[in-house]
């Protein structure tokens, strides 16, 4: 404000080109967000885990990105578990990844493991959703997988049996029983038992599922005591739509009986990974027809191990106290023919001491 007049100028009258005004521009910062995604299986079947990998990166050449925000929220048909950022925080009910700061060049990840609920298509995407700063490329600020998950799941059946007492064979076949009172009941589970289409062989499938349920049926009678050796056969089949994947088996040692962790050094092919100069307590065919191999009790690269606590999470149920064998099957395709593909069948077996 001026008490004289000004001949150039109307004071206050807000006219830009007039020498009684002028004004500077700031340019706002901009920065380039690059967002990509992955999933490590893109074809699962239902009930299958699935984890996706986000990515972001700050391609710009030296301005840090501020308050950044990614927008992710599962389709229907998966059903979070679990997240690792390696930076920021994930919301799972917003669906939200928020990070404070993103420096140019360092990408950041964050992966969100998801259980699939159901068949079809389901595609996930991770979008830019803030951001202090301007963004010079929209084309990508986003990124997406999908998984096509199988619509039958695979169908795993597990048989029990006693195969060996004392190092002889146990040579009949049992199938089990729903009749209540009956030694060989296993309840409903019986009509796995005899499945003929696709176990190995055509009944009674002699070595595919040979073994008794009950040692009172074996002829003639067997009294066990103190000291005698079993063995036990745990048989799996595949005869589902799809293949079975991470399959892991557990089985508890019975009560009043100890696991032999020497019951298989006999054998003579090793499974790969095993320790070297470690006793082997686990025998797994994997292939029919296949010969056997020895698995060690110890954490190694093989597929076996003896537990005496500390169950890992495929062992379910309640432990006897004496320990608990578990075998890492990986995948096991479903069986189309007897025993067809030959890995669609296969046995486990250890065997444990009469106390």
């Amino acid at each position: 404000m001026s008490e004289q007049s000004d001949p150039n100028s109307t004071p206050g009258n807000g006219q830009v080109g007039e020498n009684d005004q002028d004004s500077v521009t700031v340019p706002n910062q901009s920065v380039d967000i690059a967002v990509a995604k992955t999933v490590n299986n893109s074809t699962p079947n239902v009930g299958d885990s699935v984890t996706f990998t986000i990515t972001a990166t700050n391609l710009t050449a030296s301005t840090t990105a501020t308050n950044v925000g990614l927008s992710d929220i599962l389709p229907p048909g998966l059903t979070y578990q679990s997240n690792t950022a390696s930076t920021g925080t994930y919301n799972s009910g917003t669906g939200v990844w928020s990070i404070a700061s993103l420096n140019s060049g360092t990408p950041a990840t964050l992966t969100i493991t998801a259980t699939v609920t159901t068949s079809g298509a389901k595609t996930n995407t991770a979008q830019l959703s803030a951001l202090d700063q301007s963004d010079s490329n929209s084309t990508n600020n986003s990124g997406s997988a999908t998984v096509t998950p199988s619509g039958v799941p695979p169908n795993l059946l597990l048989v029990k049996r006693i195969t060996a007492i004392n190092g002889e064979p146990v040579i009949r076949l049992e199938d089990g029983s729903n009749i209540p009172g009956d030694p060989n009941n296993v309840g409903t589970k019986a009509a796995d038992d005899d499945d003929n289409i696709r176990w190995p062989d055509t009944f009674p499938r002699k070595e595919s599922l040979r073994g008794v349920i009950n040692s009172s049926t074996i002829t003639p009678a067997v009294n066990l005591k103190p000291g005698d050796e079993v063995e036990y056969t745990i048989y799996f089949l595949n005869n589902g739509a799809a293949s079975a994947n991470n399959v892991s088996i557990c089985d508890f040692v019975p009560a009043n009986q100890t696991y032999i962790g020497t019951g298989y050094n006999s054998l003579t092919t090793a499974d790969v990974g095993g320790l070297a100069g470690s006793n082997y307590g686990i025998a797994i065919l994997s292939a029919n027809g296949g010969t056997p191999v020895k698995a060690t009790n110890v954490m190694d690269g093989d597929r076996g191990q003896f537990y005496s606590s500390s169950f890992p999470s495929a062992c379910t149920g309640t432990t006897n106290g004496n320990g608990a064998v578990v075998v890492n099957m990986g995948s096991i395709p479903n069986a189309t023919g007897p025993g067809t593909p030959a890995n669609s069948y296969g046995f486990i077996r250890f065997k444990a001491k009469i106390n």
